[in-house]
């Protein structure tokens, strides 16, 4: 994920003037009427790769990065869910996060073929393989017998080099 553009203070004071946040229900509200805008419901249209987003003044914004704004908080460089899913903005769910650390707490690939974070199989000798990224390097955790314990594996170094934002898929 790319680190989104910076906010400059004019856009960021005129989307306040526009917008309301629920920090209790992660929704976002029209609050001045205008082209496209339906003030009777939630603002904010899905993308193809899963968040929330509005378009203001031309340009589109992620909802969850409009949180930090809308709360009077500066907007970190990468906002993690929590949780893991994209839409759920509620403000217990959104936290300040590295590059690095956004991308411990995703989900399985959908080019995993084990069904476990951290797991593949070697086509060569049939052993399981774990491995996790950590400084930016992929770090080999050992071959096992199944699946199960190659996973076992991989949540034990999550636990230790991810943190608050593992996520064992």
């Amino acid at each position: 994920m790319t680190k989104a553009k910076p906010i400059d203070e004019a856009t960021a004071q005129s989307l306040r003037e526009n917008l309301r946040y629920e920090p209790d229900t992660g929704l976002f509200w029209w609050v001045v009427e205008g082209k496209n805008r339906d003030l009777s419901k939630p603002a904010g249209t899905l993308n193809d790769q899963g968040y929330l987003t509005l378009s203001f003044k031309g340009r589109t914004y992620r909802l969850h990065r409009l949180a930090y704004l809308l709360m009077g908080l500066s907007v970190p460089d990468y906002v993690d869910h929590i949780n893991g899913v994209k839409i759920e903005n509620r403000w217990e769910n959104l936290r300040p996060a590295t590059d690095s650390q956004n991308k411990c707490n995703t989900s399985v690939s959908g080019r995993n073929t084990s069904g476990f974070k951290g797991v593949y199989k070697a086509s060569k000798n049939g052993k399981w393989y774990s491995q996790i990224r950590f400084n930016g390097q992929r770090h080999h955790l050992g071959s096992f017998d199944c699946p199960e314990e190659a996973h076992e594996a991989y949540k034990k170094a999550a636990d230790k080099y991810h943190g608050e934002f593992k996520n064992y898929g």
